[in-house]
């Protein structure tokens, strides 16, 4: 990911994308192999608005050790920081959300960020929808894919599949992608790509997974609204393929 167009796209606007992709990986491989990751969730609370999915997709599905090791850890850097820098450093962090909410989703005045998004919601937006439609939309979006994730998850456990839907329903369900946020997509095009090795790729998903990483690549030079057609392909065919070819005996 380092030599990439999304990672160049981090280190230029002095961003965390290579940093959250990276944990949220490392997050999923502990998930898969132990069932844990919990420690690994607690530090994604760095930027939960691009991962809320993850976390929600592992507690509809009833894998709640996760959960609670995250709560746990989290409460401990909550307190270690508070310790270390001041009770103040989080009070005044709390007290920036209103204005960071109101600048990046309901402010009309910031028109000129909605071509920048990669989500429904930026692309209604852009194209002249009323904020409360848009937000109405994106939400059901997000309802839809976290959805798909539980369900992939209950029935066929932490397999390669599953986790890059996961991490495809993240990116399609937070309602502010930019393109420096789409490192996280290479972590599901990874899992995505492990997992068609194993069972052979179908005629069309090479295609579909080319032109996505393409898409995904030339974000930063092109239109960043097209990287948001990537996650939702790369889920249906993966999800369709996951489905159409396996039980819930032989998920793996």
């Amino acid at each position: 990911m380092a030599v990439t167009f999304s990672a160049f796209a981090v280190l230029y606007n002095g961003q965390i994308g290579l940093f959250i992709a990276a944990i949220a990986g490392l997050c999923l491989l502990s998930y898969r192999r132990s069932g844990g990751g919990g420690g690994w969730l607690a530090l994604l609370m760095l930027k939960p608005q691009t991962v809320f999915a993850i976390p929600l997709a592992m507690a509809f599905s009833g894998c709640w050790r996760p959960i609670v090791t995250a709560c746990l850890a989290g409460a401990v850097l909550i307190a270690v920081s508070a310790a270390w820098l001041g009770v103040d450093v989080w009070l005044t962090f709390i007290g920036a959300f209103t204005g960071t909410v109101d600048f990046f989703l309901v402010d009309p005045a910031r028109s000129d960020l909605w071509a920048k998004y990669a989500s429904a919601y930026g692309v209604l937006l852009y194209n002249g929808a009323p904020i409360r439609g848009a937000g109405m939309a994106q939400a059901a979006v997000s309802l839809a894919v976290i959805a798909v994730a539980t369900i992939t998850l209950r029935r066929c456990g932490p397999t390669d599949a599953a986790l890059a839907i996961i991490v495809y329903a993240a990116i399609i369900a937070a309602p502010r992608i930019f393109v420096y946020d789409l490192p996280l997509l290479a972590i599901g095009a990874l899992f995505h790509a492990r997992a068609s090795i194993k069972r052979g790729w179908a005629w069309w998903e090479v295609p579909m997974f080319a032109v996505g990483l393409v898409l995904m690549e030339t974000a930063f030079i092109t239109v960043p609204q097209a990287a948001g057609l990537i996650a939702p392909a790369f889920l249906a065919a993966n999800y369709l393929r996951h489905i159409d070819e396996t039980t819930i005996s032989r998920c793996n």
